[in-house]
């Protein structure tokens, strides 16, 4: 915190920002998009994997997939025309709408820039007070940064490629504000449990009733009886 924050001369605004973006926050994502993405070429040249695909890629995909605009209207990438046009869109889109760019950035840049600008995203969004952090590929309403490691760590660690794709599933249907299907959310996140108890087990077409008698029975993992009941009497509403 600023001094002047901290004494009182300035006023700090700490009201979460749901359905809002303040100009702090805004210009903030700006420059973090323009330092990686809109700068001048040279600025892009020392490290070969970090630039697997070129700014001008991912400038041009914007302009095209995301903002439906002619490609003949886009100007050359690193000229000053062209950070001006985008600055200019970016400055008149809607707050959700510059979420919207954030997002698909983070789903095509899969080189070690693209996870830097995803680290910066987060502490951006963190220090000025936004209600959405970014986990894996989706912006989320916010959730404690230790359960934002949990659901990355299993999404990008995980061998087994079911039970990621079902976290992943969870996660996007829970992900929709104006529109979360806490249901399917919850389908999703129990069918990555039967997978992962499936796999323990040994037997991949075991449903998760049948997977947790084997697992207790067998002792392969130290199970307490509440959550195996508590399995078993509750999965069947979903």
């Amino acid at each position: 915190m600023k001094f002047s924050e901290r004494f009182g001369f300035k006023h700090v605004n700490k009201t979460i920002q749901i359905d809002t973006m303040s100009d702090e926050l805004r210009i903030s994502l700006w420059n973090i998009v323009y330092q990686l993405y809109l700068k001048q070429e040279q600025q892009y040249r020392s490290e070969k994997d970090y630039l697997s695909i070129h700014p001008d890629e991912i400038t041009t995909l914007m302009w095209v997939n995301l903002w439906k605009k002619e490609i003949d209207k886009k100007e050359p990438f690193g000229y000053s025309q062209f950070q001006r046009s985008y600055k200019q869109i970016f400055f008149n889109l809607e707050w959700y709408e510059v979420y919207d760019l954030v997002e698909f950035i983070v789903k095509i840049d899969k080189t070690r820039r693209g996870v830097e600008f995803k680290k910066v995203i987060n502490s951006i969004l963190e220090r000025e007070f936004s209600a959405y952090r970014m986990v894996n590929d989706s912006l989320v309403r916010n959730i404690e940064e230790h359960e934002i490691e949990s659901i990355e760590k299993v999404i990008n660690t995980y061998k087994y490629s079911g039970v990621k794709i079902h976290i992943q599933k969870a996660l996007e249907h829970i992900s929709d504000k104006n529109n979360p299907d806490f249901r399917n959310s919850i389908k999703e996140s129990i069918s990555s449990v039967e997978s992962i108890c499936a796999i323990i087990c040994g037997k991949e077409k075991a449903t998760l009733g049948e997977a947790l008698k084997i697992i207790d029975k067998d002792k392969k993992i130290e199970l307490h009886p509440s959550l195996i009941e508590g399995y078993k009497k509750d999965i069947w509403i979903y």
